[in-house]
């Protein structure tokens, strides 16, 4: 994010939300946040990704940088009519397993959401000439990048996430 904001770019990261109860800890109360809050173009919003699918409500925080329409965008690709869950991602549910085990991957709508925000966000900056070159990456980062976009590259419906905890 720093590169981002010293360059020229857009960010934006993902943790849970932040707790209604000041006393409990989470990276979005920290002193570094808290001080970059105070840029003008870095927002934390708190989304819950029930409205694009997810089985739970699902608090979720996303610090965007150099977002101005972020929510607006985020929230066009929401369900029409989605239905809050009362299905809580805390616990174990009635066979042992962790109920957060099953949240750990974004619905595939929430995805879709979050690719759109970037796409219309770069598609207003080349309207807006508001793009320019990079030098040349080092040929070390280019094979980085491939092996990055590679890893990440499979959608996988059916993947099973281990449980949180495991006696081992």
């Amino acid at each position: 994010m720093a590169a981002h904001i010293a360059y020229g770019g857009i960010f934006v990261a993902e943790h849970p939300a932040p707790p209604f109860l000041e006393e409990r800890p989470s990276i979005w109360t920290s002193a570094v946040v808290q001080t970059l809050l105070q840029l003008p173009d870095l927002v934390l919003h708190r989304v819950q990704q029930y409205r694009w699918g997810a089985t739970a409500v699902k608090p979720t925080g996303l610090l965007a940088w150099n977002l101005p329409f972020f929510r607006k965008d985020l929230y066009s690709l929401s369900l029409p009519d989605p239905v809050k869950p009362d299905t809580a991602a805390i616990g174990k549910d009635d066979q042992g397993n962790f109920r957060t085990s099953k949240h750990k991957e974004y619905p595939k709508a929430f995805c879709k959401a979050l690719a759109f925000v970037v796409a219309q966000q770069f598609e207003r900056f080349v309207r807006s000439h508001g793009t320019r070159s990079c030098p040349a990456a080092p040929e070390v980062l280019d094979q980085w990048i491939a092996q990055a976009a590679a890893a990440s590259t499979p959608v996988r419906d059916d993947s099973h996430w281990l449980p949180d905890f495991q006696h081992l």
